[in-house]
């Protein structure tokens, strides 16, 4: 999903209660996307770390003094890497994907069953998170064009599991 639809990180069946809540429901992936500066500041932080050790065990420093540059990456990594999940957290949007593999095309009634379902999340105080973008797959059959119609009218993208990902469905 990562590659296909532009998610940085993606969960399967994922709980959309906070812990000791009773689930209100379990979906079948989440995708969450944010920033890119954001993950590229996080990447910066790992490197800067990593390029710290390897030159607080290389570079010579007289008995007693603290190696400066070593010193330095190490709080600028952890800095970095502090700054860039604040980043992260406050940028993220999540993607409720809903796979759906059935024996016959996706109905109307399925896609208000998942439309009804996104409202109750969306309107409800115990959700963990709420879902930005409602992404629709249908399996070898896809989709009927009244459910097509609809999905397209509640604002969902709808997709198709093909050989080579996702295609998007018109």
């Amino acid at each position: 999903m990562r590659s296909h639809l532009g998610y940085q990180v993606s969960d399967t069946n994922v709980s959309l209660a906070r812990p000791g809540d009773s689930a209100i429901r379990l979906i079948d992936v989440r995708g969450e996307t944010y920033g890119l500066g954001w993950y590229r500041l996080r990447h910066f932080a790992v490197v800067a770390f990593v390029v710290g050790l390897v030159l607080r065990n290389v570079l010579p420093v007289a008995e007693g003094n603290v190696p400066v540059l070593p010193t330095l990456l190490f709080y600028a990594a952890a800095l970095s890497y502090c700054v860039a999940q604040i980043g992260r957290w406050r940028t993220r949007r999540y993607a409720w994907v809903e796979c759906k593999d059935l024996k016959r095309a996706i109905g109307a009634e399925d896609v208000m069953k998942l439309h009804d379902a996104v409202q109750q999340v969306k309107g409800s105080a115990r959700a963990d998170w709420k879902p930005a973008v409602i992404i629709l797959v249908a399996g070898d059959h896809g989709f009927s064009s009244e459910g097509l119609q609809l999905a397209q009218a509640q604002g969902m993208s709808c997709y198709r599991r093909s050989a080579a990902g996702f295609d998007p469905v018109n």
